[in-house]
């Protein structure tokens, strides 16, 4: 007969600070064979094959347990039976099956009914060696019981957002492991950033514990939400009820809606070494590794690992019927300074002077608070001020799983998580305005919450279920792409400028071309420049230095030719800017209600004279981009 003769010596580590424990006493509560062959009915666990396989491992482990001599082997012992269903009353032993009695009660022989420090010792138990934990996990993957086998793998990550771990550069060390952490507390690591400020994706290793070969992916998936209905406010998907004011309870019409999601999967082709019609995955042999390739794609949200054995075909993934392990990835932020060295890296912040200012409106990287993150300061123009990209994490908050968070004065949305504005935007630069694509660019749109990269013009597009033009999954995630695609909308907006011919409003080269034509013909009675425009206004707030938009040469390439209106007028004060320049941040923006105009327009006055506008609506884009610190 087997003797097991290993007892518990940490239990915290194992997990089970949440299982019913009862009072080590004289007595402890160990049915006899008998007494469990006939108080459990035959089918008591699902049905009759299943309940006669636990009974036989009761049976064995009441048997041995017999000849242990190890007071706390037996009180865990005593402890399992009671938590399945066993008691004691008027000294006479009694069975009712508690709730998950099947699964608490195999997790329970797995995890507690041995004295292993080390998990991976744990992890071996449950599937070498003919033990108990191997009996135990074997009824766990017996047809129809609704469970899985436990430990097939150990995830290790040296990574870790919330908990004090002392984690260290050895992933392979116990504490590094993330399977001995709380999945809905302390299993978040970190997209960080490297010396040169560039997103790199944690570190994991999966290891196979099992005694057979597993194919195996990683799911990473991030669904947004929003909680109003109106799809100016990015509502796409029908409405789902949550716990918006996260009170407990939910209320009639506490309700969020989908706005967008995200999936992604690892190995890409690639990568693969299985193929199976478009299911991409690693083989592991027993006790080998795999470091988790990211490739070069920056992604967060939930991520799952799923894996069957190398035996189940290829129809169990679209069954559902494969194993999974999950934890979560959240972002790290840029500091001000890192977000400034890239601009002036790229070249961007010498051609657009307002990009410091336009990032901190888009995004909310403006005002003083009081960071989770003690690297990061408070005041909006240190260096080491945090630029949200991801959503902040304020005060003492961590990170969680909230599928959505109101913003107020001491949240912004779920921490990590990429920072959401209305309809469409994210990150940094809030993109969501980079037009439409048509129906014969795009004859088959992705469903509600998707997106789909097609190919228009040469170059990739991605769209989602309305053919509206947004942001690529890289640009959401990564805060110098999402950088990059500000920079070609703003491209992209100086060529709509150019070439618009649709609205004098909105043209420039009809105002260009206006002006000039009346100023040749009338060189003694010339257009007459508006005056100059602060934004914002004196009367209102600002952060920083205001602007004054003046009737001067713009330096922006792409505007400069249509510099020949000004008659050669410039300025040297670094907060004086050109009325083209303001014409691009309104256009960047959107021009609202009509009837639109750019931020400099003309009308016809007597005889054809031109005569010069300003166009402030009370939405001002242009004054909220000025009002905000370089």
């Amino acid at each position: 007969m087997t003797r097991n003769t290993t007892a518990v010596t940490n239990a915290s580590a194992l997990a089970y600070l949440s299982i019913e424990q009862i009072e080590n006493n004289n007595t402890p509560l160990i049915p006899t064979g008998y007494q469990i062959q006939t108080l459990i009915s035959s089918n008591e666990f699902v049905n009759t094959e299943i309940t006669t396989a636990f009974k036989n491992l009761l049976i064995q482990i009441s048997l041995e347990s017999g000849y242990l001599f190890l007071p706390s082997l037996i009180n865990k012992i005593s402890q399992m039976f009671h938590r399945i269903g066993f008691y004691r009353d008027n000294g006479s032993i009694h069975f009712q099956a508690n709730i998950e009695a099947l699964d608490v009660g195999t997790d329970m022989i797995i995890n507690n009914l041995n004295n292993f420090t080390d998990f991976q010792e744990v992890a071996y138990n449950a599937f070498h060696n003919n033990t108990w934990a191997k009996g135990a996990n074997d009824i766990r993957a017996m047809a129809n019981s609704g469970l899985q086998k436990l430990h097939y793998i150990t995830v290790y990550s040296n990574s870790n957002s919330n908990t004090n771990f002392n984690n260290i550069d050895n992933i392979n060390s116990g504490t590094n492991i993330l399977n001995r952490r709380g999945k809905n507390t302390d299993r978040f690591l970190m997209i960080n950033l490297d010396q040169n400020a560039d997103p790199v994706m944690p570190t994991v290793r999966i290891k196979n514990n099992s005694d057979v070969n597993i194919k195996l992916r990683v799911k990473i998936e991030h669904e947004n939400y929003v909680a109003t209905a109106e799809t100016s406010n990015g509502a796409f998907g029908p409405a789902i009820p949550y716990d918006v004011n996260n009170d407990g309870t939910i209320q009639s019409n506490e309700n969020i809606y989908l706005n967008r999601r995200f999936t992604d999967y690892f190995p890409n082709q690639a990568n693969a070494q299985e193929i199976e019609e478009a299911i991409f995955t690693v083989v592991m042999p027993p006790q080998q590794v795999w470091d988790v390739d990211f490739d070069n794609r920056i992604r967060g949200g939930t991520a799952t690992v799923e894996f069957i054995p190398y035996s189940q075909n290829v129809n169990s993934w679209a069954e559902g019927d494969h194993h999974y392990f999950q934890f979560h990835i959240r972002g790290k932020n840029p500091t001000y300074q890192q977000v400034r060295n890239y601009l002036n890296a790229q070249n961007y912040l010498n051609r657009f002077w307002f990009l410091i200012r336009k990032i901190r409106h888009e995004s909310g990287s403006f005002g003083s608070f009081d960071s989770a993150d003690d690297n990061f300061n408070r005041n909006p123009q240190h260096d080491n001020y945090e630029f949200q990209h991801f959503n902040r994490r304020f005060n003492s908050q961590t990170y969680n799983l909230r599928k959505f968070m109101r913003r107020t004065r001491d949240t912004y949305g779920v921490p990590g998580l990429p920072a959401f504005g209305p309809p469409r935007g994210f990150g940094l630069g809030q993109i969501d305005n980079f037009g439409e694509a048509s129906p014969i660019q795009v004859p088959n749109p992705p469903p509600i919450g998707d997106t789909i990269s097609v190919i228009i013009d040469e170059e990739a597009i991605t769209v989602d279920y309305n053919r509206t033009i947004v942001a690529s999954d890289q640009e959401v995630w990564h805060w110098k792409r999402n950088i990059d695609a500000g920079i070609r909308v703003l491209e992209m907006k100086i060529r709509e400028l150019r070439n618009r011919r649709d609205n004098p409003n909105l043209s420039l080269r009809d105002l260009r071309d206006q002006i000039n034509n009346w100023n040749n013909a009338n060189p003694t009675n010339r257009v007459v420049s508006p005056g100059n425009q602060v934004e914002p206004p004196a009367n209102e707030a600002t952060q920083g230095n205001r602007i004054t938009f003046s009737f001067i040469e713009t330096d922006i390439e792409g505007l400069t030719d249509y510099n020949t209106i000004f008659n050669g007028a410039t300025s040297t004060n670094q907060y004086e800017k050109s009325f083209l320049d303001a014409c691009l941040l309104k256009a960047y923006n959107g021009y609202g209600a009509a009837p639109h105009r750019n931020y400099l327009y003309f009308t016809l006055g007597e005889g054809g004279k031109p005569k010069l506008h300003i166009s402030r609506p009370s939405n001002n884009y242009v004054a909220e981009v000025c009002r905000k610190n370089d």
